[in-house]
């Protein structure tokens, strides 16, 4: 019995994986990277592209799940909500000259 291993391309992981969790990070883009020692990495207890209204945070406190309190579990809201924190994330990196690729 022969096994074929099928490569998938990162443009075609990177678009299921968007349309099936969404984009959380677009509200961020512009923002500059916050370590812990600045306002809105101490708010989130993390370093991440922080907003004010943050949609996303991959590198928060690992809850296992809903939690109660302040928002610093790893959320992705266009998945679940904020009071969700992931169990696991994998971050990917795409080309910077292609923004969104899903249209």
């Amino acid at each position: 019995m022969k096994h074929f291993t099928k490569v998938v391309s990162w443009k075609e992981r990177w678009t299921k994986c968007v349309q099936r969790e969404g984009d959380s990070l677009h509200k961020h883009y512009t923002t500059k990277f916050s370590t812990i020692g600045s306002q809105y990495g101490n708010q989130y207890r993390s370093g991440w592209w922080h907003i004010e209204e943050a949609t996303s945070n991959l590198n928060g406190i690992n809850y296992g799940g809903y939690y109660t309190g302040m928002h610093v579990g790893i959320f992705w809201t266009s998945a679940k909500p904020i009071n969700y924190s992931f169990y696991r994330t994998e971050m990917m990196m795409r080309p910077q000259h292609i923004y969104n690729i899903t249209k």
